[in-house]
């Protein structure tokens, strides 16, 4: 295996990156990505879950997360990551066909479903199983990563740089040592597939926490006790945060109503919409699109 190994030729493809910091308690939808993503928590402390495991990060912790894989990111407190996403022979067609960088993660409730031939390769590397997790890398990957967000310099040599960098980033998170990762009980297998129907159906208006409980055959209490103990939240909190979410992108990017923006979001009641949304943002939703609007205006001067 190793010499079938030595023998590949590992191309680095650079695909989109963040570093941004979340607010706390920020719960991320369940979503699958087409390529690798190494997530680094420079911050701050929160789990990434799967259908078998928790990782629970804090400062200084990294992932590799593969193509396919279900997952989505708990924020606890405020949360600071730096985001890659790669894959290793640069040929991962979600990079080379979508030329948007949303493109590389496609969502529960997205219309279009996941094409598995435009997932990036399996590099198969000796005595690496993914998803790759470190509670601790050393503290020098920073210096890489700030290196590696740098705008990319033209030409060849440029791009080999690039790749140097990242091969650094990720030969300081592959040299540590693999710790035991929670194996999820059954109670956060089930919590996790009813997150999953959640997230592919929130906008439905008609969906209620008995439905979503009856559909894995347990009361709602139980239910809402699950979505504490992962979220710290209740199964309808978590259900109104994902339709508030979907608002926001609605109030910005669309000509709709506040009235037909509650109802489009899955509320079926706009006044109700509009004091849940206060409450989660602050402002109602009318200011909310205002504020951007002269933002917009101001940055288009």
């Amino acid at each position: 295996m190793e010499h079938e190994f030595e023998r590949r030729r590992l191309f680095l493809g650079g695909g989109p990156v963040w570093h941004s910091t979340w607010p706390p308690g920020r719960v991320e939808p369940n979503r699958r990505i087409y390529d690798y993503e190494l997530v680094y928590f420079a911050n701050g402390s929160g789990r990434i879950i799967t259908g078998e495991r928790v990782y629970e990060c804090s400062t200084g912790s990294a992932i590799i997360i593969p193509p396919g894989l279900v997952h989505c990111t708990v924020g606890v407190p405020q949360l600071e990551r730096w985001c890659i996403h790669f894959d290793w022979f640069g040929d991962c067609g979600a990079h080379r066909d979508n030329p948007k960088a949303e493109d590389v993660f496609v969502y529960n409730d997205d219309p279009a479903p996941y094409r598995e031939e435009l997932a990036a390769k399996d590099p198969e590397l000796p005595g690496v199983s993914f998803p790759v997790f470190r509670e601790t890398v050393p503290q020098e990957i920073l210096l890489f990563l700030r290196r590696y967000f740098l705008p990319e310099s033209k030409g060849v040599g440029g791009m080999l740089m690039r790749q140097g960098v990242l091969m650094q980033i990720l030969g300081l998170v592959l040299r540590g040592e693999e710790p035991e990762a929670a194996q999820t009980p059954e109670s956060g297998k089930l919590f996790f597939k009813a997150k999953n129907l959640i997230d592919a159906r929130y906008l439905d208006g008609g969906l209620r926490v008995a439905g979503v409980a009856a559909e894995f055959q347990i009361t709602a209490n139980h239910l809402t006790k699950l979505f504490h103990a992962a979220l710290g939240m209740s199964v309808m909190d978590y259900i109104q945060t994902r339709r508030v979410d979907y608002s926001r992108k609605l109030l910005l990017e669309s000509n709709l109503t506040v009235r037909e923006v509650a109802f489009a979001s899955g509320f079926n009641d706009p006044n109700y919409f509009t004091r849940f949304f206060q409450q989660k943002t602050g402002m109602t939703p009318s200011r909310f699109r205002r504020e951007w609007e002269i933002r917009f205006d101001g940055n288009e001067a």
